[in-house]
């Protein structure tokens, strides 16, 4: 397939080749456990749940040592566990998606492909992937990553883009995803892209979402 040049970051997109397998498996996880975790805490704490069941540790440790500052250390403790949960429940998730772990396995299809976005030195900074699913007439969209230092550049949307280009050329009807609340910069981006975003399931303290896109409303 044809390299795409990224506008604004010099940056080329072409399917992943063997050697590149290893670091696509280490871009998802770095990234993704980044990015998911931390927006997975910071929605857990808005949750009323979660401020009950701290509120109720700070009473319990006031009411037994009525202590201002043991009280504030047992919050900062506490704190503490609930992101290293949450942080270890990712990481499972993260870790069973076999699909990063085996790619030439997954998308040996002609109908299915891996991309790598590379830098101008070799550096693999994004990647964005197509599933054959059962259904002939429907794609499912996965492993959607940006490197940090090359988010809110475009290099998302091109990315996407070259996806769906991919699945027009492969007839497909329709693409599908899913993607969490936890992850709004992306969410947002398929939005921006056409895709509708239906609730589907709660995580945790997360919701997700099946975006779906029918190839004919792509401009």
């Amino acid at each position: 397939m044809a390299k795409h040049e990224c506008r604004n970051t010099g940056v080329t997109i072409h399917s992943a080749e063997k050697r590149d397998f290893q670091a696509c498996a280490e871009l998802f996880k770095q990234v993704y456990l980044a990015e998911f975790s931390r927006n997975f805490f910071l929605r857990g704490l808005r949750k009323p749940r979660c401020q009950a069941m701290f509120f109720a540790v700070m009473i319990l440790v006031y009411a037994t040592s009525f202590s201002v500052t043991l009280t504030l250390i047992s919050l900062c403790i506490s704190l503490y566990l609930f992101s290293v949960y949450l942080h270890r429940r990712v990481s499972r998730f993260v870790n069973k998606q076999r699909d990063v772990m085996n790619i030439e396995k997954y998308y040996a299809s002609d109908r299915s492909n891996y991309w790598v976005a590379k830098s101008v030195d070799g550096v693999i900074v994004g990647t964005v992937a197509i599933l054959e699913t059962k259904n002939k007439d429907v794609a499912m969209l996965k492993r959607l990553v940006i490197k940090k230092e090359f988010q809110s550049q475009g290099l998302g949307i091109r990315l996407v883009e070259h996806a769906l280009n991919f699945c027009q050329e492969a007839r497909y009807k329709e693409v599908k995803l899913i993607c969490s609340e936890c992850l709004p910069r992306a969410l947002k981006l398929y939005r921006k892209l056409g895709f509708s975003a239906v609730p589907r399931e709660k995580w945790l303290t997360a919701i997700s979402y099946d975006c779906i896109l029918e190839l004919n409303q792509v401009n």
